[in-house]
């Protein structure tokens, strides 16, 4: 059983699917790819996101376009695919972060974005990592991530933040045994509202950038050459 299906599961749910929401509707395009395991993360989804949704997740593949992974773990895309790519909690699982955001990076087309959603390392949801070390936990399959790491990550990726980093879940990470019924009613009128903040204290951070144009950059280059030329000298005969 993932801990989705946990109680401490749903309740950050509640915490992060609203806010999946708000940063879905920021990304356009075609194609999108979401790497979860979690189905509540589809609703949450905004409709264009939805529309041409693929995934490589079984427990997803009734809800978007099917394509299982392959056993070296690259994705089964080819490159510059997807106009826009979530990560929910899907880096943390693998035992090379760093390569599955570079295999990420590989199938998303310049000017596309991606949403990244993970356990930040700087946290009181860090105890649990420790605890989870020891004793069998819901916990036991993920390795946190450092949110300054990950920035370096996306900046030698030619990853762009579009917005400032968010970080919610400022409790322990500890179940409150809120009922299932209670967190999908809750979501859906919006009466749980994420505290969010612009620090690394959460457990749990969102984070939005843009794969950089290149186009756009040599444009950018060729400016700044321009901007700096300097009038070769004119010489005047003197009478």
């Amino acid at each position: 059983m993932t801990i989705w299906r946990q109680n401490i599961g749903r309740e950050m749910l509640v915490t992060e699917l609203p806010v999946i929401a708000s940063l879905s509707s920021l990304m356009h395009g075609e194609r999108f790819l979401l790497l979860s395991d979690e189905p509540a993360v589809v609703d949450s989804l905004s409709c264009q996101v939805r529309r041409d949704l693929f995934s490589s997740s079984d427990a997803i593949q009734k809800m978007a376009k099917f394509v299982p992974a392959s056993e070296s773990g690259a994705l089964p895309f080819k490159s510059q695919f997807f106009d826009g790519i979530v990560i929910h909690h899907d880096l943390e699982k693998q035992s090379d972060p760093r390569q599955g955001l570079r295999e990420a990076v590989r199938i998303l087309k310049p000017g596309g974005k991606l949403l990244l959603i993970g356990f930040n390392a700087f946290s009181f949801y860090v105890l649990r990592s420790w605890y989870s070390k020891f004793v069998s936990d819901d916990f036991s399959e993920y390795r946190f991530l450092n949110p300054f790491r990950l920035l370096d990550w996306f900046a030698l990726l030619d990853l762009e933040l579009i917005e400032t980093p968010k970080y919610g879940g400022l409790g322990f990470p500890i179940s409150l045994n809120l009922k299932k019924e209670n967190y999908l009613s809750k979501f859906r009128v919006g009466a749980l509202a994420p505290n969010l903040v612009r620090y690394p204290f959460g457990g749990i951070m969102f984070m939005l950038a843009q794969r950089k144009d290149l186009v756009r950059n040599m444009n950018l280059i060729k400016e700044t050459r321009v901007r700096h030329l300097v009038p070769a000298a004119s010489f005047r005969t003197v009478n």
